[in-house]
């Protein structure tokens, strides 16, 4: 096992058993192309996205290794606009703010209350963000340290 893949069996139940997400996944780098490309095929909305984690070692000199991971989240919800009405008024897009805003604080919520992790509420940050490519989707970014045990796999 990796520290990735610790890092994402951790993530990934958490995510998939917010309410009204349809979509979790894990990049394969640092890009989101396999969310685009699965929103072509499948329903991915209200989707988290997640990018493969940076990380650095921590050692607490009582022979326990942790990973601190910066994890980056994207939660997209998609709103569709069938005309430019619906785009004047932003309604659409608001609501699928509040959506993603909806998702991001119950994701918070989880981390916060896990037993298995070390969350640094303190880095938390949340961004709204677009993706109008093929789909018109509105969401959270959301950018926070979280700290796994690794001594399982390092030593």
């Amino acid at each position: 096992m990796t520290i990735t893949q610790k890092f994402w069996n951790f993530i990934q139940p958490i995510c998939a058993n917010i309410e009204g997400v349809k979509y979790v996944e894990i990049s394969d780098g640092e890009r989101m192309d396999r969310f685009r490309s699965d929103s072509t095929s499948q329903d991915v909305y209200p989707g988290i996205f997640v990018i493969r984690p940076a990380y650095k070692g921590m050692d607490n000199f009582a022979g326990q290794q942790y990973a601190s991971c910066n994890a980056i989240f994207y939660i997209l919800v998609n709103a569709e606009m069938n005309s430019y009405a619906e785009l004047d008024n932003y309604k659409v897009v608001n609501e699928a703010f509040d959506e993603a805003e909806r998702i991001s604080i119950e994701l918070q919520r989880q981390l916060r209350h896990s037993l298995d992790i070390m969350f640094d509420f303190n880095t938390w940050k949340s961004e709204p963000v677009s993706a109008v490519t093929i789909d018109n989707a509105w969401g959270i970014e959301i950018k926070v340290t979280i700290t796994i045990p690794i001594s399982e796999i390092v030593c």
